[in-house]
């Protein structure tokens, strides 16, 4: 039976984007066979080359901003934020062959170059003065109360247009305790999300943050769906983590279980005790945010991770190992401090 053309045209269609996935695919691949073919030696120069011409650059603009047209103050201030974000970048898709030293060294530089751009928006753009006004008495004797404004999550939006400019990249979680945090696409796609100072928490992200810093976190369950770039973890005991990333690095971290899908190996250092299985947590819309972050689905290298502090090349790091089949995540325990 002869085709009709509105199903020729389907398959056409189909066709065409068959081959866009399949072209796709195998630029990915060649992208990340570049990166593990790369001279680690090479890459760190050519980093540091880089990033000292743009933080050199920002910094000029920033000394120059007092030149600046006051009608053009917005738009010069905003344009510096977005370059400090993207150095910021640079730095967090660089940090898999960066010794920890300099990864350190290049985050101080890109907190100065945040501290001295809030500072030089205050002095130049003072935010405005306000006084507290008297408060109507509601009727019936009834007074007024206002709702507690939670800090310990908080994004520029909820703390209004007089913060810098940088917040509106950033959504912070810190200093909970046996507290439950569930965080939705809408509040993270987008962002970078910095995690700390939690203690027998449950947190659970769905969305696409574009990179995730956590540290010293404690007895905690972290859910997290596809971060479109790296994940960096610091300090962290006696912890369950389901992470899905393109990078992933580990520090100073103990008696913790990961359940990982990063496309390329994960690195840990000085750590010790932990393990390591598939990522399996999903949620309604998770395969929406595969595609958007990027990150491919048919590479997951959980089960390769390479230890800065176990340089034997033919015996097993003693610091890390594959969870047996069927295990039972029996690691957090609670905690009071």
């Amino acid at each position: 039976m002869e085709k009709s053309t509105e199903e020729r045209k389907t398959e056409a269609l189909q066709s065409i984007i068959h081959r866009q996935e399949a072209r796709q695919a195998a630029i990915g691949e060649r992208k990340q066979q570049r990166l593990e073919d790369a001279d680690p030696g090479e890459s760190a120069r050519a980093f540091f080359v880089q990033f000292k011409e743009k933080s050199q650059q920002i910094l000029t603009s920033l000394e120059s901003s007092k030149m600046q047209d006051r009608a053009a103050l917005a738009h010069h201030f905003d344009r510096l934020a977005r370059e400090i974000r993207l150095l910021d970048q640079y730095l967090t898709d660089s940090i898999r062959f960066l010794p920890t030293y300099d990864v350190q060294t290049s985050q101080q530089q890109i907190r100065r170059l945040e501290t001295i751009l809030t500072e030089t928006q205050d002095d130049i753009l003072p935010k405005k003065k306000f006084a507290f006004k008297s408060r109507k008495q509601k009727p019936n004797g009834q007074k007024q109360v206002q709702a507690p404004v939670d800090l310990a999550v908080s994004t520029k939006a909820e703390m209004g247009s007089n913060t810098s400019l940088l917040d509106s990249f950033k959504l912070v979680v810190t200093r909970k305790s046996d507290a439950t945090i569930k965080l939705t696409a809408p509040e993270v796609s987008g962002k970078d999300v910095e995690i700390s100072s939690l203690r027998n928490c449950t947190v659970e992200i769905a969305g696409q943050p574009n990179a995730l810093h956590m540290r010293d976190l404690k007895s905690c369950k972290v859910c997290i769906g596809p971060v479109s770039r790296s994940l960096l973890l610091h300090e962290c005991t006696g912890c369950e983590f389901h992470i899905a990333c393109q990078q992933l690095r580990i520090h100073t971290s103990t008696a913790t279980d990961f359940h990982i899908h990063v496309t390329s190996k994960a690195i840990i250092e000085d750590c010790r005790d932990l393990r390591f299985a598939k990522y399996a947590w999903t949620y309604d819309g998770i395969e929406e945010d595969y595609r958007v972050s990027g990150l491919r689905r048919d590479v997951n290298n959980w089960d390769k991770v390479d230890d800065f502090n176990w340089l034997n090349p033919t015996e097993a790091s003693p610091n890390w190992s594959i969870m047996p089949p069927g295990a039972q995540q029996h690691r957090i325990l609670p905690q009071s401090e």
